[in-house]
């Protein structure tokens, strides 16, 4: 795996993510009802020392029935993309609950903004938080989006 353009630890990793998102959907032989491909090839997808890697219809056949963005966030960290799982439900209770789940998540964010810079610096650990406070804002921000584009369509 060292030839190909990433590192061999990105390869790992996809492996890693492809064989936790199968063990969501079941064991090999019920993922290999699931797709084209047998059991054994499912091992071979999943196996840390084999070159071989889950063609893409697979692995849409995989998310699929899982519907987990694991492995999807995987390959959209190559380009640095944010797979956002777009919500379940509409209507007006949808709404006012993802306004408030949005504006609780951006009073945490400021005041791990605020805390962090008291000393007059941002801290790596401190950014660490800072970071995930806002990707999870972010991702908040885009259900609400969805789901006022979902009540204004009905």
């Amino acid at each position: 795996m060292d030839s190909r353009r990433h590192g061999a630890a990105f390869y790992l990793a996809l492996k890693t993510a492809f064989r936790e998102t199968r063990k969501e959907a079941g064991s090999q032989e019920r993922v290999a009802e699931l797709t084209r491909v047998d059991q054994q090839t499912i091992s071979l997808y999943e196996n840390r020392n084999s070159a071989q890697f889950a063609p893409i219809d697979v692995v849409a056949d995989l998310l699929d029935v899982t519907g987990s963005t694991a492995l999807l966030q995987h390959l959209a960290d190559v380009v640095g993309a944010v797979v956002i799982k777009l919500p379940e439900g509409a209507g007006p209770a949808c709404v006012i609950e993802g306004s408030g789940q949005m504006a609780a998540q951006l009073g945490k964010a400021m005041m791990a903004i605020g805390q962090a810079l008291a000393d007059g610096e941002i801290t790596p650990a401190e950014g660490d938080v800072i970071i995930a406070k806002l990707s999870g804002l972010i991702v908040s921000a885009h259900a609400l989006i969805e789901q006022i584009k979902a009540e204004v369509a009905r």
